[in-house]
């Protein structure tokens, strides 16, 4: 879930700032090997700016990250990624958006990086 989430969030922001087309290139994505059901699910909200039908909250995100990043110090498992995920999560709970959808990230992500 984790690498889905952030993997739209990425592709959103390359679609957007190459100027493709939304429609075309969330087919061509999800006809590669790293297609995803977050991907699928992700990547239409952070392109049009909408609010996706909810899959799962931001909160119980941040609980998800906090599992894994208990479960990879115990068996000393590097997840480089994970920090800067577990922030942006956070980052977005603290401005109150722990009740909304998990694509939420993908939607802010490109515009948090720029700033």
């Amino acid at each position: 879930m984790l690498v889905g989430l952030y993997a739209a969030a990425e592709a959103a922001a390359l679609i957007s700032r190459l100027g493709l087309p939304p429609r075309e290139s969330k087919r061509v994505l999800m006809s590669a090997p790293g297609a995803s059901s977050m991907l699928d699910h992700c990547l239409p909200a952070a392109l049009t700016g909408g609010e996706a039908a909810s899959i799962a909250t931001i909160g119980g995100l941040a609980q998800a990250q906090a599992l894994i990043a208990d479960l990879a110090t115990r068996l000393d498992v590097p997840l480089r990624p994970l920090p800067a995920a577990r922030g942006h999560t956070a980052a977005l709970i603290r401005r109150g958006n722990a009740g909304h959808d998990v694509s939420r990230p993908a939607r802010t992500y490109d515009h948090e990086a720029a700033a």
